[in-house]
């Protein structure tokens, strides 16, 4: 029976339009093949392939899109071995703050700030880590704080920094890191510059945070008089005037994430701003799945993949018989996973673990579920197959 190695890793995050190489050398002399998520056909990668009858070298640049599985199977009369490599293409996370880098407003306002990935035309990976930093003379500071009980905190969805103005919020600056491991990428600096000659009475509303599910439509209601007074309105979303929407006291908006803001004006000279943060929440989708039937022969190693989309991004879990698959030490049993990808490695499979594994993606809003059936065959099966399979073509 062959066995396969190689000397790359087997999962591999690669910026777009880099050349990957992925290989395989078998023990033995054999057939090699390859696949692209199940299927032979790797027109649509535009992929070659070099090599012999003992190794095979696949190659091609590939898209943002085109992130998949790659599987170098080798096969001879004895059986047959594969190896699976995983490859998650992207770029590094782009961000803006989704505002205008300073907010001029009153006390007491809530002013959120995001942490946005890039927008729809130039895709990125999402980033792994965030962080919020407070700039200082020296060294900045991170911003640790993660519930509202403080003036200055960083909330869990899409790593808002929500800033309740006073005082002492007045005029500091602040920054996001957003990293992956394709890149860094760091925000402008914003911040909240309360009014120099605020008016004697200021506004106690606030606009609420939106949260869309699904590319449904929501509405944000600005306050337009306080004092017994009427006052113009300017909207912005992510810092840009919406000039169509002027002295609308109720906007409808869609699937455009970010920092909606109404500035009131009184004869053109600015009195407060209001702020709110539209977050569009899209339920999980797998991208990338396993075939719903595996085979494998006792004793090699089975690797299944999936991958989803949503928002926020899904975490996913496998099960087996109704149970989390065990992790303990010394299992056979491993799992790699970030917030984009999960892979499920199973070593040294034999006819107990074959069976129905679910694999559950799930985030705020649901859970998508779906299932592969693992079927475990003893090496004796494979070589009675091949064998009535050759002589059935033989006498024919």
């Amino acid at each position: 029976i062959p066995k396969l190695t190689t000397e790359v890793v087997e999962v591999l995050n690669v910026s777009e339009s880099t050349e990957i190489e992925l290989s395989c050398r078998s023990s033995e002399t054999v057939s090699i093949a390859w696949y692209y998520n199940d299927d032979p056909d790797l027109s649509m990668i535009n992929a070659s392939i070099s090599g012999d009858n003992i190794s095979s070298i696949l190659s091609a640049y590939l898209s943002v899109n085109q992130s998949g599985v790659f599987i170098c199977r080798a096969a001879n009369r004895e059986g047959y071995d594969s190896l699976a490599f995983v490859v998650l293409v992207g770029r590094p996370p782009r961000i803006t703050v989704g505002a205008k880098t300073t907010i001029r407003t009153t006390l007491n306002q809530v002013i959120p700030f995001g942490c946005l990935y890039g927008n729809p035309t130039q895709p990125s990976m999402p980033a792994d880590t965030v962080t919020w930093y407070k700039e200082r003379s020296g060294k900045d500071d991170v911003i640790t704080q993660t519930t509202a009980d403080s003036n200055i905190y960083v909330a869990p969805d899409d790593f808002q920094l929500v800033i309740t103005t006073t005082e002492m919020t007045d005029n500091d600056r602040f920054y996001c890191v957003a990293q992956n491991s394709l890149g860094t990428s760091t925000s402008d600096q914003v911040g909240v510059s309360l009014l120099s000659n605020p008016p004697s009475e200021t506004p106690t509303s606030r606009m609420e945070n939106l949260y869309l599910v699904d590319t449904k439509t929501g509405s944000l209601t600005c306050c337009e008089q306080f004092g017994g007074k009427m006052f113009n309105i300017k909207w912005l979303r992510n810092g840009q005037l919406l000039g169509s929407l002027e002295n609308m006291r109720i906007i409808e908006v869609g699937g455009v994430r970010g920092v909606y803001c109404c500035e009131l004006r009184d004869s053109g000279t600015l009195v407060t701003t209001y702020c709110a943060y539209v977050l569009p929440r899209e339920s999980p989708s797998f991208v990338v799945q396993p075939r719903t039937v595996v085979t494998a022969m006792a004793g090699q190693k089975v690797a299944l993949v999936a991958t989803a989309n949503g928002v926020n991004a899904p975490v996913i879990d496998w099960f087996i018989n109704g149970s989390n698959v065990p992790l303990e030490p010394n299992s056979k049993f491993s799992i790699l996973k970030n917030e984009r990808w999960s892979y499920l490695i199973i070593n040294n499979v034999s006819a107990n673990d074959s069976g129905i594994y679910v694999y559950s993606a799930s985030n705020f809003i649901t859970a998508t579920t779906s299932f592969v059936n693992v079927q475990i065959v003893d090496p004796c099966e494979i070589n009675l197959l091949y064998t009535h399979t050759h002589t059935h073509t033989h006498t024919h």
